[in-house]
């Protein structure tokens, strides 16, 4: 198998599909392929028991979770995903911060455990992706790819988040129909966020410059 990949890396096709058995190695092909070819390469795994499995097996490679895995050093009890971090507080302890310093050891690192959700997350959201993209991307159970990314295009709200809003009820349920629904209350919600950003400032004392509406709008422009 590292035969095909290797001939395939020389050759002018983007994408490899190796289908195999359940402990044929497939994980190990990803680490064989970067000591072989001495490029950067990235693996994308579906869960995190199977990013522990990784760390266990190849020790010297970092793996990098969601934001929900770490706990905030600052405000005791809130994962890193809800922390004054995520709204632009600067922290001044960022470079003790686990997540942080998973994060920048997987980005330098020619060889790094991911999985889907955080590494679309990186991919869409992360100023640094263009100078840590890897030479090779390998897909962990690539049958759930399309799953993954359907997870991550996905916003539930309930029937309760919308009499709590007071908007009225969605007509057309197309993707397009529901796209301009969301659309007309975007601005709602945008607010709300603003609110909650300039409240957690309030609460640790930082400045509250700049405004959440840039980013929504770099979102609004990948959609």
């Amino acid at each position: 198998m590292l035969q095909k990949i290797l001939d395939w890396y020389s050759g002018p096709k983007k994408f490899l599909v190796i289908s195999a058995p359940t402990g044929t190695g497939k994980s190990l092909l990803a680490v064989a392929t970067q000591r072989a070819l001495g490029v950067r390469v990235h693996s994308v795994v579906s869960t995190i028991r199977l990013q522990e499995q990784m760390r266990t097996s190849y020790k010297h490679a970092p793996v990098l979770k969601g934001r929900d895995n770490y706990e905030c050093l600052i405000v005791e009890g809130v994962p890193v995903s809800q922390a004054p971090c995520q709204v632009g507080f600067k922290c001044d302890r960022k470079f003790e911060c686990p997540y942080f310093v998973d994060r920048e050891s997987a980005f330098v690192a020619d060889y790094a455990v991911f999985n889907y959700q955080l590494y679309m997350n990186l991919i869409y959201f992360s100023d640094q992706f263009e100078q840590w993209q890897p030479d090779i991307m390998f897909c962990d159970g690539a049958h759930r790819a399309g799953l993954e990314m359907e997870k991550f295009l996905t916003a539930e709200i309930s029937e309760a988040d919308i009499a709590r809003q007071g908007w009225r009820r969605p007509k057309d349920l197309s993707v397009r129909g529901m796209a301009e629904w969301a659309s007309e209350y975007l601005p709602d919600v945008v607010d709300e966020l603003e609110k909650c950003r300039r409240s957690i400032f309030g609460i640790t004392g930082g400045s509250a410059g700049g405004s959440i509406k840039g980013s929504v709008r770099a979102y609004k422009a990948t959609v």
